[in-house]
């Protein structure tokens, strides 16, 4: 059984050499909050299909391991997506889905 998630994410300003501030359907960042250190996910970002600094937008993530999180989430919960120790995006559950 499948579990994805609807969120809140805000595309946060890293200067990084070689990096892109943007997010992308498909992309797959590591996902960090209470309780996970940090896990794959996948983006869906739908029709918009991209978004860029300083830009809201609401995602569909799915789970990789979707075990590690079904437990751990709930509506409400915030959470960082990041590339390597670099910080992307801050995001907010809207909703669990599966």
């Amino acid at each position: 059984m499948s579990f994805e998630v609807i969120a809140q994410i805000s595309i946060l300003d890293y200067i990084q050499p070689g990096f892109f501030p943007r997010m992308a359907t498909g992309a797959r960042p590591v996902i960090r909050y209470e309780g996970m250190v940090g896990a794959s996910c996948i983006l869906d970002l739908g029709i918009k299909g991209e978004a860029f600094v300083g830009e809201t937008i609401e995602v569909t993530i799915s789970f990789l391991n979707p075990e590690l999180h079904r437990e751990l989430m709930h509506v409400g919960l915030e959470f960082g997506l990041y590339s390597a120790n670099i910080k992307l995006a801050n995001g907010k559950i809207d909703a669990l889905l599966g």
